[in-house]
């Protein structure tokens, strides 16, 4: 992950924190998807998730989101609908990346966003010291 994206994360997790805090106060329990249909351009120009070994890079973000966050978030989804976001963006060509009829692209994706990168999510949160997300039910990877 280029350094830069680490600082504007870093950034933004303060405004992240004030919004859960508001969540919260009002009573209302927060809920974290970690990728929902949209990712930065610099992961997309890297392969995003049509390459295997781009798989390590998400699985450092949901880690970081992890770290930061899970002591005020108890409900989580780690990507929303892979099904719907590779198929619009590499069969139908409405979403980014606007690719059509990319079936190769669209079963890569579907393979690497909607089930292998949640089985390396988990196991990296098994490694000691990893931060660890909130156990139970609440948990959808």
């Amino acid at each position: 992950m280029p350094l830069i994206a680490c600082a504007v994360m870093l950034h933004h997790s303060f405004r992240f924190h004030a919004i859960i805090d508001c969540i919260r106060a009002n009573g209302l329990e927060p809920m974290c998807t970690l990728h929902h249909f949209t990712h930065p351009q610099w992961f997309e120009d890297m392969g995003g998730f049509t390459k295997e070994e781009n798989i390590p890079i998400f699985v450092d973000y949901c880690k970081r989101m992890f770290g930061w966050f899970a002591p005020k978030i108890k409900l989580w989804a780690t990507f929303n609908e892979p099904t719907c976001f590779s198929f619009c963006g590499y069969i139908a060509g409405i979403w980014c990346p606007g690719e059509r009829m990319g079936f190769t692209k669209c079963g890569e994706v579907w393979v690497y966003s909607g089930g292998y990168h949640q089985i390396e999510v988990v196991k990296s949160l098994q490694t000691p010291g990893a931060p660890q997300p909130p156990q139970g039910p609440h948990l959808d990877i």
